[in-house]
């Protein structure tokens, strides 16, 4: 591993409403901050705790041109879409969604949270697909908690999940049609690690809870808080702060295209919006059955 990467920017996300009124840590897109290339948008759900039907979900809407992926890290969540794609994930597991030419798909909380109550804590991260793969067929995939590579570092103190790429070995069943690696970290106070991380590729650093220490930097990042990274080095480091912190690492190969974007879709020019527009409106990209006609068509993404 070859240098070390630094903080060369923080910003803190704030909370705003989304889908059928929950609130979300959201720390970029925003007017200073519209991406880190690849990645178009991040949003943390929670941690939130529910009781019996309040939790609440998205509303069937349309997406073009990225991928979501989905992360839960307590709870469970439904997805269905336009093509048929049924899908259940709980506490670690992973939803893929790749949108390519367009789909129409809702998220919604599963049986268990809406009918008990519970905890709710779960992020959604839009990667953005290149010119070449924005029209691409949609595609499904989940993976369930317990598929997710982890590995213990630092004599334990700290717990890796590689939820998409590789990282050491570990090859996660997800992968992005744009390269990525995306890391869930659970570090003690005092833990001390550095991980491998790919040089040129854009990287960033968001606190899920807790706080930690980047490189040498003096000050710990805190709750809320990312903190994007230099792009020169080769290696991650990360200290553990406080009473420890939970971590998500985002990095990925740089797209550097144009970039339109309006509402869920994202694609290289304002025509190509427009286009967007028009195909939903004439329902190009479908609609979802009824609950009772959905059917299981888990299909999977490869690298294009």
């Amino acid at each position: 591993m070859n240098g070390e990467r630094r903080i060369a920017r923080i910003v803190t996300a704030p909370t705003v409403s989304e889908g059928e009124g929950f609130l979300v840590n959201r720390p970029f897109p925003r007017a200073d901050l519209d991406q880190v290339d690849p990645f178009l948008m991040l949003d943390q759900m929670g941690p939130a705790d529910h009781g019996p039907g309040e939790a609440r979900g998205t509303a069937p809407h349309p997406h073009r041109g990225f991928e979501t992926l989905t992360y839960v890290l307590e709870g469970g969540l439904r997805h269905r879409d336009s093509f048929g794609n049924t899908g259940h994930v709980r506490d670690g597991g992973v939803q893929q969604m790749t949108a390519g030419a367009g789909l129409v798909h809702e998220e919604k909380p599963d049986e268990t949270l809406m009918q008990d109550g519970g905890r709710l804590h779960a992020v959604q991260i839009w990667i953005n697909l290149d010119r070449a793969h924005k029209m691409m067929p949609p595609a499904y995939l989940d993976v369930q908690g317990g598929d997710i590579p982890q590995v213990p570092l630092d004599g334990g103190t700290a717990l890796v999940r590689v939820i998409t790429g590789e990282l050491e070995g570990l090859r996660s069943p997800v992968q992005t049609v744009n390269p990525t690696t995306i890391l869930h970290v659970r570090l003690d106070a005092d833990a001390d690690i550095r991980l491998s991380l790919t040089p040129g590729w854009n990287a960033a650093v968001y606190m899920l809870g807790g706080s930690a220490v980047i490189a040498d930097d003096t000050e710990p990042v805190a709750f809320r808080q990312m903190a994007l990274l230099d792009s020169e080095g080769g290696s991650l480091r990360l200290c553990g702060h406080g009473a420890g912190g939970d971590i998500l690492v985002l990095t990925g190969a740089p797209i550097s295209e144009p970039l339109a974007r309006y509402g869920p879709f994202v694609m290289n020019s304002v025509g190509e919006i427009k286009q967007a527009i028009l195909d939903y409106q004439a329902n190009r990209m479908g609609t979802i059955r009824p609950r009772n006609a959905a059917r299981h068509d888990h299909k999977s993404v490869r690298p294009g």
